[in-house]
């Protein structure tokens, strides 16, 4: 555990600039909602945590399609795995990383959104329901980008992420409800969208039971793939 916290932390310094922008956009957007306004609507707080909740996966897919390749390309990969750490101690470092960086991003937008829940007078608990949904939806994006960035360039893995993300969603269109949960980030963006403020919230837990499953699934094939994979040549 603690090799994968210490690559965790390396990564979060690496981008703490990064991480630092994320959080201050999230606070600042707070901020224009809510001192634009003499009275924050339930409309106005809703459109904020529905904007923020939907570019957390896209903030973990360009994380995690860059994390192995700019680690390759500085040959930093090969000081961290001559010291007797396997490689998926090594991916798992950076899946947590990247959760490092979206759990404060989150964090954020869980202060400035209660802030303006409560101008709003709304209840709080479905702004922690869209951000546990949130959570959860990046870090399945982060594994399935990270899985397929162990085998492809940063541009094809992003490609192929975004197709992997979207089949569910074609899917349940054409075929009907259920198919969303193939992969269930369409399944639980559909429900950020369609958050409200109401007191009693009836959440569909059941994409996030996949979502974690499947994440610890894609964290093992990745680390299977990257075993294999010769981490010694030059990367472009």
């Amino acid at each position: 555990m603690r090799p994968v916290l210490l690559i965790a932390a390396n990564f979060l310094r690496e981008q703490r600039w990064l991480t630092l922008v994320l959080v201050l956009y999230a606070v600042g957007m707070a901020a224009l909602f809510g001192l634009s306004e003499k009275q924050v609507s339930a409309e106005d707080a809703v459109f904020f945590l529905r904007q923020q909740s939907l570019y957390a996966p896209l903030f973990s897919l360009f994380l995690a399609v860059s994390a192995v390749h700019n680690e390759r390309k500085s040959r930093r990969i090969l000081a961290v795995l001559s010291k007797a750490l396997t490689r998926r101690q090594y991916i798992a470092g950076l899946l947590a990383g990247i959760l490092a960086i979206l759990g404060a991003y989150c964090l954020a937008i869980g202060i400035a959104g209660a802030w303006l829940v409560r101008s709003a007078h709304a209840s709080l608990e479905p702004l922690w329901i869209l951000l546990g949904m949130t959570v959860v939806t990046s870090v399945l994006v982060s594994a399935v980008a990270m899985f397929f960035s162990t085998f492809l360039t940063p541009l094809f893995a992003t490609a192929a992420t975004a197709l992997a993300v979207a089949l569910p969603a074609a899917l349940e269109q054409v075929l009907g409800r259920g198919w969303g949960n193939l992969l269930p980030v369409y399944s639980m963006v559909a429900q950020v969208l369609e958050a409200t403020l109401a007191h009693h919230v009836a959440a569909d837990w059941r994409p996030v039971t996949i979502a974690v499953v499947e994440t610890l699934l894609l964290w093992a094939l990745a680390s299977w793939i990257f075993a294999g994979r010769d981490i010694t040549t030059a990367v472009e």
